[in-house]
């Protein structure tokens, strides 16, 4: 056992040397220097830790690698040994070059279920939402992923084909098919990107996949994307393009 949880550090930590060392890909550098940084910090405590998910919140791609003025808070996930509970380290990085520009926020957290209700709203940092109170996980949803090291600079370069702006904002969540099917909110997947994850989840549910939701357009239109990736090769599985709703104006009775 103990063999074989070595061989799996190992691997993460190539996986993640490999993401962060890509000549001519400053995305998957900037990422790749993040997840080294929380990966360090996540093995202090738990040198067995291994990545599982990974957010980016409210980003420009576009200024990854590029714009030294930008910065985005990322949360990355950590199984630590313990199938109910797993570490959270979060902070802010420069888009430039992955350097932390806030100190780390390290937390215990739990696969557990809990209700949430208003009045627990103060315990409901470390729980998360819907089911039955002690219900856990099932246990396909804790698995250890792996990133392509060029897995942003394909996934753009795809997004880009669909015509999606990448300079607007994005929210990005990495997962396993199977997390992100169970824990993707309804409303920020349309019917067919459900049906689309679903489906590559049933072939590949410990294959990881990319969840990346528009915040809106710089036009203000209101329209927004939600596209799934796959995050071993940046192939887009599904696009889904919300537009604002066009209504007619009211008449009044003759």
């Amino acid at each position: 056992m103990k063999s074989r949880s070595l061989v799996s550090i190992a691997l993460t930590v190539a996986a993640l040397t490999s993401l962060s060392g890509g000549q001519g890909k400053p995305e998957d550098s900037v990422l790749g220097t993040i997840l080294q940084s929380e990966t360090r910090a996540a093995r202090q405590a738990h040198p067995e830790a291994k990545l599982f998910q990974v957010s980016l919140v409210d980003f420009v791609p576009m200024a990854l690698g590029t714009d030294c003025s930008s910065s985005a808070e990322v949360s990355s996930g950590f199984l630590v040994g313990n199938n109910v509970r797993y570490e959270e380290v979060s902070g802010r990085f420069s888009l430039c070059d992955g350097a932390p520009k806030s100190s780390f926020r390290i937390s215990e957290r739990t696969f557990r279920i809990a209700p949430c209700k208003p009045r627990y709203a103060e315990e409901e940092d470390n729980k998360s939402c819907g089911g039955q109170l002690d219900e856990p996980e099932a246990e396909e949803l804790h698995r250890p992923i792996q990133i392509s090291s060029e897995f942003l600079r394909k996934t753009f370069d795809s997004l880009r084909n669909n015509g999606i702006d990448l300079g607007g904002r994005y929210d990005l969540l990495i997962a396993a098919a199977a997390r992100v099917a169970s824990t993707a909110q309804k409303s920020e997947i349309s019917e067919g990107l459900a049906e689309a994850l679903n489906k590559f989840r049933s072939l590949n549910p410990n294959v990881a996949v990319g969840l990346i939701r528009g915040r809106g357009t710089k036009t203000g239109n209101g329209e927004t994307t939600v596209a799934l990736v796959d995050a071993e090769t940046g192939s887009i599985l599904s696009i889904s393009r919300s537009t604002p709703l066009t209504l007619t104006p009211p008449t009044r009775p003759q």
